[in-house]
């Protein structure tokens, strides 16, 4: 079981839907295979493009939870539209660089506009200057306390950074924004999971969002195998190898092999 529980850890660091700092040193000193430059995924967990638009809708009855433009947004200067505009166009096109210098200058035009302050963050997440980012979020949930995004970029950023207490606030109050946000439930799950606790709790969110992250098969199945619930566990890791949009799933396969077959010998190999 030590040595399941060590590659297991290695498995989902290397796998890489998590980032957490504690796991991939757990996973590098009990374990023979290095993680990759970007273990954390960034842009598949969340940061995959700019909130903001060139041409701001007013709000209506419809509009979902925490996706509302505050008044501000409808009063921004043209200068600082146009800033956003370039931004848009360069961080679509990976200039991640040129892309934050428009977002800063449309910031210096209209310091209270909170999408921006939200497509900025995200921008600097993507060019993982995470502690600009974290600040950021943080400006755009002040400025309009409706918008649940920032809340939720907040989650993926501390969890990337390993600060699971802060990560558990964010997905909670982006919760009581909007409490069936699935990108809020999977980050909570994966806060509580990390941290050893409410794992009933833990377990349920990650359940209603592994067809949304494939990931969160492989924290359910990491509890299941803490709590000694072996079948629970290969059942989670064969449900991940059946999904098309997982990455690396032959180390899963493999995992699932040794989990199966422990007295046996098997050809596939972790690294």
């Amino acid at each position: 079981m030590k040595w399941t529980a060590c590659c297991f850890f290695l498995m989902l660091a290397f796998v890489g839907q998590g980032g957490e700092a504690q796991v991939q040193r757990r996973a590098d000193t009990c374990c023979v295979y290095s993680p990759g430059n970007d273990p954390a995924r960034l842009q598949w967990m969340l940061m995959n493009g700019p909130s903001s638009q060139p041409t701001v809708r007013q709000p209506t009855t419809s509009t979902p939870p925490g996706e509302t433009v505050s008044v501000n947004t409808l009063e921004i200067p043209e200068a600082a539209r146009k800033e956003m505009q370039e931004f848009s166009k360069n961080f679509q096109a990976g200039k991640l660089e040129e892309s934050a210098k428009h977002g800063e200058k449309a910031l210096r035009i209209s310091p209270q506009w909170a999408a921006a302050h939200l497509d900025l963050g995200q921008c600097y997440a993507r060019m993982r200057q995470y502690e600009k980012a974290i600040e950021e979020f943080h400006n755009a949930a002040a400025l309009d306390a409706r918008m649940v995004k920032p809340w939720v970029s907040l989650a993926a950023v501390y969890l990337l950074e390993g600060q699971y207490p802060e990560g558990e606030k964010a997905a909670r109050r982006a919760l009581e924004i909007d409490p069936a946000n699935s990108n809020a439930r999977y980050f909570l799950g994966r806060m509580l999971a990390v941290q050893g606790r409410d794992l009933s709790d833990a377990i349920e969110l990650l359940e209603k969002t592994k067809e949304q992250y494939p990931a969160a098969r492989l924290v359910l199945a990491n509890i299941y195998l803490k709590q000694g619930q072996t079948d629970e566990a290969v059942g989670e890791l064969r449900g991940y190898v059946a999904d098309p949009n997982a990455p690396q799933k032959e180390k899963v396969g493999c995992m699932v092999e040794k989990l199966t077959n422990p007295a046996g010998t098997v050809n596939c190999a972790m690294q």
